[in-house]
């Protein structure tokens, strides 16, 4: 039962090092077309 619980408390902590991998991954993503949308804009 011990091991059952340990598993439970790592799972949140790799949950939230996921979704801060995601949501980097994402911004860039997203820096990378608001750039390309004002270049056009400027042309």
């Amino acid at each position: 039962m011990r091991n059952v619980k340990k598993v439970e408390e790592l799972q949140p902590e790799q949950e939230k090092r996921n979704n801060a991998g995601v949501n980097k991954s994402l911004s860039v993503c997203y820096n990378y077309l608001y750039a390309i949308i004002l270049i056009k804009q400027g042309n």
